[in-house]
């Protein structure tokens, strides 16, 4: 169901706007509309509080909560579960890779904002700069758009290096073992603490 407005043109050429509910229906395999009823005229003053008072009623017996607010309330809504989530696993994973292989830290909080980014709403670098601001509690204000492009210049750069530091913290993940550290060509393994 929904709410239409239906324009009727009057014979000294004005014209007068009605509000219907309206409900669609699927009959013989096409949609048809039907007219539950006209609710008034548009420009009725009325009308304005017998819909209000029609949309409280209805309201208790909806699934969806209301927020009303007047003019003069400036509602802020901002995300903050993904940033919980991804900040405790950037902090394990690869938070600790970057910083080993001395990827600057306003960089590092750009690859941050792009995977968060990537996870959360898959957008363009400049949406995900504009996206920013609305996650809470993250940090992002010192970020600007040319460190979005700078990180993955750095990403570019260093890639060897991370790659290493990945591998070195997460190569016993699955085996349970210690990690190896190496000697020279012919000599034996030796098990590092």
């Amino acid at each position: 169901m929904f709410v239409r407005e239906k324009k009727r043109r009057n014979q000294d050429g004005s014209v007068v706007t009605y509000l219907q509910l309206v409900e669609n229906k699927r009959v013989e395999g096409k949609t048809r509309q039907r007219v539950l009823c006209t609710l008034g005229r548009a420009d009725d003053p009325k009308l304005r509080a017998d819909l209000g008072r029609l949309i409280s009623t209805a309201r208790r017996y909806a699934e969806e909560e209301a927020l009303v607010v007047d003019s003069s309330t400036r509602v802020v809504t901002k995300t903050w579960g993904e940033h919980l989530v991804w900040g405790r696993l950037w902090e394990e994973t690869l938070g600790p890779v970057l910083r080993d292989a001395l990827f600057p830290e306003r960089l590092a909080k750009a690859v941050y904002l792009m995977v968060l980014g990537r996870l959360a709403s898959p957008k363009s670098k400049c949406a995900t700069y504009a996206w920013s601001g609305d996650v809470y509690g993250a940090g992002f204000e010192e970020v600007e758009l040319h460190d979005l492009y700078r990180a993955l210049d750095e990403l570019c750069e260093k890639k060897e290096a991370i790659e290493q530091g990945w591998f070195d913290r997460h190569r016993d993940l699955f085996t349970g073992s210690r990690p190896v550290k190496w000697c020279r060509l012919g000599s034996s393994p030796v098990v590092t603490s």
